[in-house]
């Protein structure tokens, strides 16, 4: 599945704008060797980043910070189709739907995403890292991941709900817990059963032990 071609939204337009501005104002003040200047704001951080294909998820997974990248994604897709994007992370996690909004878009670009995990990837981050590119999935050697059951995020159901209602989350709730082993077992041929099982509780993971699971294929530097 590929997404149509998009057209550049507006957060993106800006960045993209300064950095149009400022490789027009490199010109004039590159230094001797001739490379440009380095950027001046984060914007035009941002949009070097983007030109090289480099995209972020740092902090909490939210409606803000997918929707953000998602946008990015899809750009970077629409302009080139098929060609790498690396998506670095740093994340303790977060909102469910969110996180799996992002996730389906990962899976939907035909561009191979290649994930890299510094710091940390925990409950949600480290599903996205799992979700890219089998082969050019990475972990810093010093990162740590942790993988665990889905927390309920759905709206509350308040104080005087109807049984009915408290019924319907409570089956939501299990529908989404197997959906996340089931997820996190075709990412890393474990078997979902297993993990369910093991992710009753908090399974902190070193780089290595996120490799031997499955859910990276690569740590970056001396393995700790």
């Amino acid at each position: 599945m590929r997404f149509a071609a998009t057209r550049l939204l507006a957060g993106g337009a800006i960045c993209i704008a300064a950095k149009r501005a400022a490789a027009s104002a490199d010109s004039a003040s590159s230094d001797s060797s001739g490379k440009p200047a380095p950027p001046q704001s984060d914007c035009e951080l941002d949009a070097a980043h983007l030109s090289h294909r480099r995209v972020f998820l740092l902090g909490d997974v939210t409606d803000d910070s997918a929707n953000a990248l998602i946008k990015r994604l899809l750009w970077l897709e629409a302009a080139s189709p098929g060609e790498p994007i690396e998506l670095v992370i740093n994340s303790s996690g977060g909102s469910l739907w969110a996180g799996f909004a992002l996730f389906d878009t990962l899976r939907a670009v035909s561009s191979p995403v290649h994930t890299v995990c510094l710091g940390r990837c925990r409950s949600m981050a480290a599903v996205l890292l799992a979700a890219g590119e089998p082969g050019h999935r990475y972990a810093a050697a010093s990162a740590r991941l942790m993988i665990h059951q889905p927390h309920w995020d759905g709206e509350a159901v308040g104080s005087y709900a109807q049984a009915d209602d408290l019924s319907a989350q409570a089956r939501e709730s299990e529908r989404q817990r197997r959906h996340w082993a089931e997820t996190l077992g075709r990412l890393t041929g474990a078997d979902a059963g297993s993990l369910d099982s093991k992710m009753v509780r908090d399974v902190h993971l070193t780089a290595g032990e996120a490799r031997a699971l499955g859910l990276v294929d690569h740590i970056l530097g001396p393995v700790q």
